[in-house]
């Protein structure tokens, strides 16, 4: 028999679950979903929704061949890391294989996941039940989790972080790896109940997304040099850096793909650049925690909200780290108690460690978050993790953590008679009612039927396209947009977004899409340099390489501009194929593909044909041969394709691939321009060696011969010190053969 304790533990977590998905079906309005339609069918979510889908269908997402056609797409230069979330997306797939009913589960799971560790937290650190119940649903409930939606979709899985906070509580308190013996001395203990619950949660920790392995690594080090401090001791410092030890070396672990991958073929220049001012730009504001949310229920709130984004600077995603009423509650206590408790202030209780280190890590966050805080001087060494607002999630549990243990010392010291009770039942309804209400708004809600109407429309169209082509056909996709993350030195893309070009691969089965090829890879530059072919020039190239069709998005050229369709038919000689909203065209390539092949003999036909179907031979065939690098200190490309250039520092280097086994005669030619004056530039290599005098705008050429393998040209600067990274510049790069 299960004793009155258990039922009563069973009895409230099954109630925390049951509370959750009701008020998870209110505020978003979910009887008017369909699970077969992402909530979210924009932007960043069609990344997620890309990354899924290819889950379900290569078993795992970082290659996938059918996207960057003709040579797949790999995602080890670009991984995302959250190997926890892609096995809980794993266990959801052997239920179903659609992949928007995937990503749908999968984000509604993460509201019950989110109050069940909330729940575990609070429980562990003797917080009643109706307090951790209460707790857990404003945490779960939070603006930051629809905030972050679909789109940022591993961002809204944060239910690991109750219980990072919880192991640094354990480990502010000394209970983790070193325990006193009855001799008197501190002796290792691995098999205690808390270490090992410890590890299992540092493990986990370390599976989730860059994001909160960093945070969580920053918390346990503010905890065990804290608790260090506070008790003379070595020991917490030396348990929280075997726990730091074990979150970095696992997350390493599940990052060695990439990291081979980046061994093999060099580190790519041109993903997930980030630069150290964008920590800036993406700082935690604290106005921003405590500022009402966007569309907030009361229309006075809501104004002030709208005054302030469009008045204030660096208003970005920053905007979605607000704590609502009931949380900034919780943030003022806790930076009220730092200051309390550094004047000497002193309060008996058995939470008062508790809420020192509450504080402490809370204060912590606050200086390496905020817009200029020390987040921005780490930036300087490592400017990756540049949207630090994201530590928001962290500060929120703080604060909500503190208010509960306020409300519960409240509760023992005048609430203990009949009548006491009922009035702290009363107020933790009030609390959890109006802090849900104030967290939550309309705006939450998805836009159903408009999702509906363009995800169908766009499913109609693909499925006339799979009718028209044979299965596995590959099918070009224009405008050219570079992935990830397009750059904003290429041209104007009017209407459409980064990853549209996606949803053509999202709704069909056996197709294989030329977008989502890695840029600054070969696959990448092949098609960047297919698409600046003149159009009769591009089709014929496509032909030889295998592809059987055209698609386009009109929403990346400008309105009402049907030059480029027009073009296409008079080419093709047929009409495309148009969806039901008018936006997307196919042209089908099998008759132009027939005339082609009739105007070769079999012999030279067999050959083109087997170069298209070798990826090796294909870029030498069709595209230009070779594949341009360019390393160490070579900065990114600015400008456009018309007129562009990069920076370098005193050295950089650039590699130049010739993958087929032919030598090439090839011709380079720039400009180069010294940034303080005359300076002298060396060029040497395997290809050739020659010094140039930079004198104003400099041109160069220079004519030789590259064979088959990879080769280095090191640019080395004598002249002038800079006083930044830049000394010299390379513009409009070429190389013709």
């Amino acid at each position: 028999m299960m004793s009155d304790e258990r039922w009563k533990h069973v009895v409230a977590y099954v109630l925390a679950i049951s509370l959750c998905c009701v008020l998870l079906t209110l505020t978003m309005s979910l009887w008017q979903a369909d699970l077969s339609v992402p909530f979210d069918y924009s932007g960043d979510a069609l990344l997620a929704q890309m990354a899924v889908k290819g889950l379900i269908e290569n078993g795992w997402y970082l290659h996938n061949g059918f996207l960057g056609a003709p040579m797949g797409q790999d995602l080890y230069d670009f991984p995302m890391g959250d190997t926890l979330d892609l096995l809980i997306m794993k266990l959801i797939v052997l239920f179903t294989g659609n992949y928007a009913v995937v990503t749908n589960l999968f984000f509604l799971l993460t509201f019950p996941l989110t109050t069940l560790t909330a729940m575990l937290a609070f429980r562990q650190l003797k917080l009643s039940y109706a307090l951790s119940i209460v707790g857990g649903l404003l945490f779960t409930f939070l603006p930051y989790h629809f905030y972050r939606g679909e789109a940022h979709l591993f961002l809204s899985s944060y239910f690991i972080v109750p219980l990072v906070v919880l192991v640094c509580l354990w480990l502010y308190k000394g209970a983790i790896f070193f325990r006193p013996s009855e001799d008197g001395k501190v002796r290792l203990s691995l098999g205690d109940p808390i270490t090992l619950a410890a590890l299992g949660i540092c493990l986990m920790a370390s599976l989730t997304m860059a994001y909160y392995v960093f945070f969580s690594c920053f918390f346990l080090l503010v905890a065990g040099i804290a608790a260090s401090v506070t008790r003379r001791s070595r020991y917490p410092l030396l348990a929280c850096a075997i726990l730091i030890a074990m979150i970095v070396l696992v997350y390493c672990a599940t990052m060695m793909p990439s990291l081979l991958y980046q061994l093999a073929n060099g580190i790519n220049p041109y993903v997930g650049v980030r630069s150290a001012f964008e920590t800036e730009v993406y700082g935690l504001k604290i106005d921003q925690l405590l500022m009402p949310i966007s569309g907030h229920r009361i229309g006075f709130l809501a104004s002030i909200k709208d005054k302030y984004d469009a008045t204030a600077p660096l208003v970005n995603e920053n905007a979605y780290v607000a704590l609502g009423a009931i949380g900034s509650i919780g943030f003022i206590l806790l930076m009220g108690w730092a200051f309390y408790r550094l004047l000497g202030g002193r309060f008996g209780s058995a939470f008062t460690d508790m809420l020192d280190v509450l504080s402490a890590m809370n204060l912590s966050a606050v200086l390496l978050a905020t817009v200029g805080g020390f987040g921005a001087l780490f930036a300087v060494i490592y400017p990756q993790f540049r949207a630090i607002n994201r530590i928001s999630v962290f500060i929120a549990f703080f604060s909500l953590l503190a208010l509960l243990i306020a409300i519960q010392l409240l509760s023992n010291m005048y609430l203990k008679a009949d009548h006491g009770r009922l009035i702290f039942a009363g107020t933790l309804i009030l609390v959890l009612a109006v802090g849900v209400w104030d967290q939550t708004s309309p705006e939450f809600v998805p836009q159903y039927s408009s999702i509906k109407a363009q995800y169908w429309s766009d499913d109609a169209f693909i499925k006339e396209v799979e009718a028209a082509v044979p299965p596995g056909s590959m099918i070009f996709q224009m405008p050219y947009i570079e992935f990830p993350e397009y750059s904003e030195y290429f041209p104007q893309l009017y209407g459409i977004q980064d990853y549209d070009l996606f949803k053509g691969y999202l709704h069909s089965t056996s197709l294989h899409w030329s977008f989502g090829a890695i840029k600054g890879r070969g696959g990448d530059e092949w098609e960047k340099n297919i698409s600046s072919m003149p159009l009769e020039d591009m089709v014929k190239m496509l032909s030889l390489a295998g592809f059987d069709g055209i698609y386009v998005d009109s929403y990346g050229y400008p309105k009402n501009d049907t030059t480029l369709t027009d073009d296409l038919s008079k080419i093709l000689k047929t009409g495309p194929i148009v969806s039901p909203d008018g936006r997307l065209y196919f042209f089908s390539m099998k008759g132009y593909n027939e005339r082609l092949k009739a105007n070769y003999t079999a012999e030279a036909l067999a050959s083109m044909q087997k170069a298209a179907f070798d990826p090796a031979a294909r870029v030498q065939v069709i595209s230009r041969p070779l594949t341009l690098e360019w390393r160490s200190g070579f900065a990114v490309l600015e400008g456009n394709l018309s007129d562009n250039w990069r920076w370098c520092p005193q050295e950089g280097e650039l590699y130049v691939v010739n993958p087929s086994r032919e030598d090439i005669n090839v011709t380079m030619r720039m400009w180069l321009t010294a940034l303080n004056g005359p300076a002298e530039l060396h060029m040497d290599s395997d290809l050739f060696n020659n010094s140039i005098v930079i004198d104003g705008h400099t041109p160069f050429e220079k004519t030789f011969v590259v064979p088959h393998g990879r080769h280095i040209v090191k640019f080395t600067y004598y002249g002038p010190e800079s006083t930044d990274s830049r000394a010299f510049k390379l513009e409009n790069f070429t190389l013709t053969y």
